[in-house]
């Protein structure tokens, strides 16, 4: 590690984020947490296939093999051997040059106690020569105990497996395998297939079945014009999709579930609503990601930023739900789930490295579920089947809706930077005999709101249908607008003359609407003091209660009754609060918005590429502090004098998961890789020679 330079160890700490994090002192702190069975682990984890095979052949093998070697234990390709073994070296998993190649121990123990399923090496193996003759002279009878051990686990339980056996004893095809030496004791019940055995038997290969060295390639590339057209129209619906999905939360305010999510029924009435199906789920989550919806208070409702990306042209809009679908944590809510979650256990996992998957295909290659799959497979060989056939199935299924696949084919619009060709808005539409207004395209956001003001929407999507009726011209009348007035703005923006049945319908709901007047009042003021009254209607500091007299002793406040009685005492008057009845009752008190913790993060951000070079030229620097051990024979040796000397020392040491900590100890003694210490009123403890990283006085 130590003769690394600053390419190579930052490419170590971008393959590995776990060596950087926390920020190690030292490259020998780097080295420990390496060495950790942990960090060990999740480095082979993210190997592919191919490499991983390459590891677990490396951890099969006795150290100092060569590639050579290697290849002709895994029967591949020479060249192919060599490029694993190079991304194995970036991620510290093994050493050495090509003719001289080992793994650490923790690489080892990733892969248990018979990698490959071979034993470990034989004090005294057999030449194959003799091997060949052994297993002849066992006779074809004692071919199925041989295949039992030949390719999982070299270990099988046999009782009274270590008294002696000849061979002219011998009742059995086991024990005749144990008077050739074919099988060994271990002890009284365990017998184990000897290594050269196994490799005889194999022919020479580590394993069964090979892989393949290079993950599956795409289908070949077939431009089509109708496959981009399709992409881009759905595309085109997915922004309005999204808006109208808003729209519908809005105006039906659905509550949160204990748990914050959406609730199966609301879900379902906005799907039903907006005519968007099953895919209300993704497009409810792309929505909460880019901040357009949140739960405020008890209901779930658009926010101030949804307004602001309406103001954006269609392709901005389509560019940051994409972005928001890349950044998701997590698959979209099944019904009743939580909605929103913050963090994704791992970003490798699921719809981030299936659409990496889906992108690298050439613009219009043929992508299916299978190849999708059978390329996650190969890049994630520890993910199951399941995981894998959702994370294909569902990622597919999404680059549909968002239209980066369009017709069982993948777009160019992954690549687009440049609006392709959404339409623009327009405002205008066709306002028909049926009562109905029609827009041939997109409409401007000011037009479509007013329109969704005064007439029912029908159907969602880029080309709407507006249904007229009584109910949606009086909420268009509620809104401030006048009979006159808003035929006036119909006539602005229709392209067809307006038809006398809709001249008809608004002109009888504007006749009857106001005719009887209700306003909402939240507190009813009874001042018998016409003098007192006038003080108060003029007073600035009542102007926030929304005071209006409406009978010679009554004045009505918009304030709620709490707020009005607390603002009256403040101006000097003594109010008293009643209730609906006129008895008495005591002040409610005010309300207060209760604070709200904001959860946090849990998962520690990715450093940088600068960072990390930064990082790098920093570890590999020399360093100006006073250590009293620099390497591991110099941490030997201050251990040993402080022995000798009986002083105290402070000693840092990394724990498995790579964190550091400070110790005060007496050291006993030095031995078999282990220092026996003692801290001032904790005892006596082991800690390993590999753990300490600094011993100072």
């Amino acid at each position: 590690m130590r003769s690394l330079d600053q390419t190579q160890l930052t490419t170590l700490l971008r393959l590995r984020p776990d060596l950087a994090l926390p920020r190690p002192d030292s490259v020998a702190e780097v080295v420990e947490r390496a060495s950790t069975h942990a960090s060990t682990r999740a480095a082979i984890d993210a190997l592919d296939t191919w490499q991983r095979r390459v590891c677990h052949a490396l951890a099969a093998s006795p150290d100092l093999i060569s590639v050579r070697q290697l290849a002709a234990l895994l029967g591949g390709d020479r060249g192919a051997v060599e490029h694993a073994v190079a991304a194995l070296r970036d991620r510290a998993l093994a050493w050495g040059d090509d003719n001289h190649l080992r793994v650490t121990q923790a690489v080892r123990s990733c892969f248990g106690t018979h990698p490959a399923g071979l034993a470990q090496p034989s004090p005294s193996p057999l030449p194959d020569a003799e091997i060949d003759r052994l297993v002849r002279e066992a006779g074809p009878e004692a071919e199925p105990v041989l295949d039992q051990l030949l390719w999982n686990s070299p270990v099988g339980r046999v009782s009274g497996a270590d008294r002696p056996v000849r061979l002219e004893q011998a009742t059995s095809p086991t024990e005749r395998l144990l008077a050739l030496k074919l099988l060994r004791p271990v002890d009284a019940e365990t017998v184990v297939l000897p290594r050269e055995v196994s490799l005889r038997l194999r022919g020479g290969r580590l394993f069964r079945q090979p892989v393949a060295t290079q993950v599956p390639g795409w289908p070949a590339a077939q431009e089509s014009r109708v496959v981009e057209a399709a992409g881009l129209g759905t595309a085109q619906a997915l922004v309005h999709s999204v808006a109208a999905v808003i729209d519908e939360v809005e105006r039906t305010s659905p509550r949160p579930l204990a748990t914050g999510a959406f609730s199966r029924r609301d879900q379902q009435n906005l799907a039903r609503a907006t005519g968007t199906g099953d895919a209300v789920v993704l497009l409810l989550q792309l929505a909460h990601r880019l901040g357009l919806v949140g739960r405020g208070g008890t209901a779930w409702l658009p926010t101030v930023t949804f307004d602001q990306w309406l103001g954006t042209g269609p392709f901005v809009r389509w560019q940051g739900l994409v972005k928001a679908w890349l950044d998701l944590a997590g698959w979209p809510l099944e019904p009743g789930a939580q909605a929103g979650r913050d963090e994704v256990t791992s970003p490798e996992r699921g719809r981030i490295a299936a659409a990496r998957e889906l992108r690298s295909a050439p613009s219009g290659a043929e992508v299916t579920i299978d190849r999708l799959a059978e390329r996650l497979a190969w890049h994630h060989p520890t993910w199951s089947r399941v995981e894998v056939d959702h994370a294909a199935e569902q990622t597919l299924a999404e680059a549909a809706e968002l239209g980066l696949v369009a017709m069982g084919r993948r777009t160019s619009l992954w690549e687009v930077t440049e609006d392709p060709g959404f339409p623009e808005a327009t405002d205008g539409f066709l306002v028909q005999s049926d009562l109905t207004a029609v827009a041939p395209g997109p409409l401007r956001i000011d037009v479509l709101r007013q329109l969704d003001l005064v007439a029912d929407r029908e159907s969602p999507g880029p080309a709407t249908v507006h249904r007229f009726t009584s109910s949606s011209v009086r909420r268009g009348l509620d809104a401030g607008w006048t009979g006159d007035a808003l035929l006036d703005w119909l006539t602005a923006h229709s392209a067809t003359p307006i038809p006398q049945p809709l001249r008809y319908l608004v002109g009888d709901v504007a006749r009857l609407h106001g005719a009887i007047r209700v306003a909402s009042v939240g507190a009813l003021l009874t001042i018998a003091d016409g003098a007192t009254m006038q003080a108060l209607l003029r007073h600035p500091q009542a102007a926030s209660l929304g005071l209006r007299q409406v009978a010679p002793s009554l004045v009505a406040a918009r304030a709620e009754a709490a707020e009005v009685v607390e603002v009256l005492r403040e101006l000097g008057h003594a109010p008293v609060a009643e209730d609906e009845r006129g008895a008495v009752v005591p002040t409610p008190p005010a309300r207060r918005l209760k604070q709200v913790a904001v959860p946090r993060s849990t998962r520690q951000p990715v450093p940088s590429s600068d960072q990390l070079r930064q990082l790098s030229a920093e570890l590999l620097a020399p360093s100006t502090s006073v250590q009293a051990a620099v390497d591991a024979e110099a941490m030997v040796a201050a251990l040993l004098e402080a022995q000798t000397a009986g002083t105290w020392v402070n000693l840092t040491r990394v724990d498995d998961s790579g964190r550091r900590g400070r110790m005060r100890a007496k050291v006993l003694a030095v031995a078999s890789g282990q220092a026996r210490l003692v801290e001032p009123g904790k005892g006596q403890s082991l800690v390993a020679l590999s753990r300490i990283v600094r011993v100072e006085p």
